[in-house]
């Protein structure tokens, strides 16, 4: 397995970007390679990334993004479709993390996990209904609504994909695709807030991804805090 890691940078969380990538330092192999997804770094602070991270392959995605893909994080399945069309991927493993995110678990454990399953994600946090616009349900298919909408959301502000397996394959090429849809990743008048009880809230890409999840069966039971959240010492 080869390892690829994404990472999106933004000049404002530039402190965090350099934190999230040093955490990776004698964890992950050598030379493995890391793209950043430019999303407004300022030419001295690519310097820096350039100068001071050699223990990674630093790569830049330059693409230019519509206010929409920024706003619904789209940004991110994009930065996927990216390493696909650019890359000839047969046994890779991808890893997706937000700026604010450190990996704790050395690339052998990691290698573990994707031993009993191949898609690992951020942990449960509340359920769908909370955080998942029933439009987007609606239009990606699903028969049982209800039994949509009382199961776990999963959070994707980590994405760990063994895109060698068949189940890693249609999990990252169903998140591209629905995100692809703005009435999925974006549904008329929702919002990404915090008021579970509002039914226009809406995680945009997350939910994307926590309802492919439930499309392609993976079992999400159990979970290990391979990575820290917004660079808390503890998860």
């Amino acid at each position: 397995m080869k390892l690829i890691i994404v990472i999106p940078a933004i000049n404002h969380f530039f402190n965090e970007l350099q934190a999230s990538i040093y955490s990776l330092n004698t964890l992950v192999p050598i030379g493995t390679p890391v793209y950043i997804f430019d999303n407004g770094l300022t030419p001295i602070q690519l310097t820096l990334l350039e100068n001071n991270f050699k223990f990674v392959d630093i790569k830049l995605i330059d693409q230019k993004l519509t206010l929409m893909d920024r706003k619904s994080y789209r940004f991110k399945s994009l930065a996927f479709d990216y390493l696909i069309k650019t890359n000839k991927l047969t046994d890779e493993v991808l890893l997706y993390m937000d700026s604010k995110t450190h990996l704790k678990y050395h690339w052998k454990e990691l290698e573990k996990m994707l031993s009993n399953r191949p898609v690992w994600s951020g942990d449960k946090y509340g359920f769908e209904h909370e955080w998942t616009n029933i439009q987007a349900i609606e239009k990606m298919g699903f028969d049982d609504i209800e039994k949509i909408q009382n199961m776990h959301h999963l959070q994707a502000w980590v994405m760990l994909i063994d895109y060698n397996t068949q189940a890693g394959k249609n999990v990252l090429n169903d998140y591209i695709h629905y995100c692809k849809d703005d009435e999925i990743i974006y549904p008329n008048h929702t919002y990404k807030g915090f008021d579970t009880a509002d039914p226009l809230n809406h995680r945009q890409d997350q939910s994307v991804f926590s309802l492919v999840i439930k499309k392609n069966n993976v079992d999400f039971s159990s979970w290990v805090p391979f990575v820290s959240h917004h660079n808390t010492m503890f998860s």
